[in-house]
């Protein structure tokens, strides 16, 4: 049987200071953890370059098994009708122009999409719905944006006992890292909240209502070597 390939989304930069030639040409490029995660549970990864005008998003749907909404740089507001309202938003439209349409074609499809932290911001916002741009904009939130602590847990989890999420992860509550400065908003049609933040009920994880393979966590299990992050990546590959 052949090796599931899994679709890994990038993140993107048109400029760098510290290379002049990245002034001209933009560059890709994402932490090698997801690859070794999706390698180690018997995938292949596959790194998605965010040319939107150069591939048609839709030729991705023959060539890669799952597609894997990674981190990084914000979605921009304007693609859930809203303007820039926080000075801390860092976006990338050739990200957005690429990512976005690719997340609707699979879920129309029925194909499997697992995102996380930016991807779970990525596939709402594909889907419908909408996001707090800043931690400012949530009231009494707690502390989420200790990329510091990317590697370790940081805060409690209370998960939905019937969801596929509480299968995967083994039990209802777990401790996980934190490192975003977004979060949901309104939750998009044909998802449902599945999981929030024990200190202050931020939305952490996403599921599709229909039961189709859709998944999206806040968290970073890439960055987390334990037994529930574990899960999230064998599941990538039960295609």
């Amino acid at each position: 049987m052949a090796k599931p390939l899994i679709g890994i989304t990038c993140r993107h930069e048109a400029h760098d200071d510290k290379r002049a030639y990245h002034n001209i040409y933009p560059y890709d490029y994402q932490f090698s953890q997801y690859a070794l995660r999706v390698a180690r549970v018997g995938g292949i990864p596959v790194w998605l370059p965010n040319i939107p005008d150069a591939i048609d998003p839709r030729d991705w749907l023959d060539k890669i098994d799952v597609l894997l909404l990674s981190g990084g740089e914000d979605v921009h507001p304007k693609r859930y009708k809203e303007k820039i309202l926080s000075d801390k938003i860092k976006i990338s439209e050739d990200r957005d122009r690429f990512e976005l349409p690719l997340v609707q074609m699979f879920w129309e499809e029925q194909r499997p999409v697992v995102a996380m932290c930016r991807g779970l911001q990525t596939l709402n916002v594909a889907l419908g719905g909408t996001l707090y741009q800043d931690l400012d904009h949530y009231p009494n939130a707690c502390d989420h944006t200790r990329g510091g602590s990317a590697y370790s847990r940081t805060h409690a989890i209370r998960i939905m006992p019937d969801s596929r999420l509480a299968q995967i992860c083994g039990g209802d509550e777990i401790t996980v890292n934190t490192s975003h400065h977004q979060m949901i908003k309104d939750i998009a049609p044909g998802l449902r909240a599945v999981a929030w933040s024990a200190p202050d009920g931020i939305i952490e994880a996403v599921e599709a209502s229909d039961g189709r393979p859709v998944i999206g966590v806040q968290w970073h299990p890439e960055m987390m070597d334990d037994e529930s992050s574990d899960s999230i990546f064998k599941k990538l590959i039960e295609v």
